[in-house]
């Protein structure tokens, strides 16, 4: 089964150089929320003062990695890394408040390819659903990074072994309930990522 995330945004090789500009990132993250407020029936809030505190703190904490934890010489972050960063400050500044349900859907569509194009979105499970609302900006932004590493996982030609996804419920509620408790660091998150994206 597909991501609720997949669809909801763009993702390339440039993803990264396209969210080093605010606007960009402030885009992309409002369509996401539209776009999952569609699907879900609930209300995706975001406080746009925080969002752009937190891509403030991306551009330090992308700086400061390169100038002080890594090797020198080093001019550039993988993907792990840099999706660490952006779910930390995500978590820590969280943009996104998730809301009761609507009760009604949204004028206007926001489904994959533009209005009209598809029939409506599948109702997500109860259990889903709360996970949003439980773990409110926390789940948004694992869901959002967790996709990012998918892509370049996917299309990478390094790796002996084809990629397989091997996240599950479990997982995924134990780490946002981490992330939800504040001692989950960027440097943490990336050994979680390597960890779970490790193959040959």
């Amino acid at each position: 089964m597909a991501s609720v995330i997949a669809g909801t945004f763009t993702v390339d090789a440039h993803i990264f150089e396209r969210w080093g500009a605010y606007e960009n990132f402030l885009n992309d993250i409002k369509e996401i929320c539209a776009i999952l407020q569609y699907r879900t029936n609930h209300r995706f809030e975001l406080d746009q003062r925080r969002l752009e505190v937190a891509h403030e703190r991306i551009k330090a904490h992308e700086s400061a990695w390169l100038e002080h934890l890594l090797p020198e010489g080093t001019t550039h972050l993988s993907h792990l890394k840099l999706v660490s960063i952006y779910v930390e400050a995500l978590a820590e500044l969280g943009p996104i408040a998730v809301c009761e349900a609507m009760p009604t859907l949204p004028s206007g569509s926001y489904q994959d390819g533009g209005p009209g194009h598809y029939a409506p979105p599948k109702p997500i499970e109860a259990r889903e659903l709360r996970k949003f609302t439980d773990g409110q900006t926390h789940m948004v932004a694992w869901l959002i990074g967790y996709h990012i590493c998918e892509f370049f996982e996917a299309n990478r030609i390094d790796r002996i072994d084809p990629y397989v996804s091997r996240t599950t419920d479990e997982f995924e509620t134990d780490l946002v309930s981490g992330l939800l408790s504040g001692r989950v660091s960027a440097q943490a998150l990336h050994l979680i990522l390597k960890a779970l994206f490790l193959r040959d």
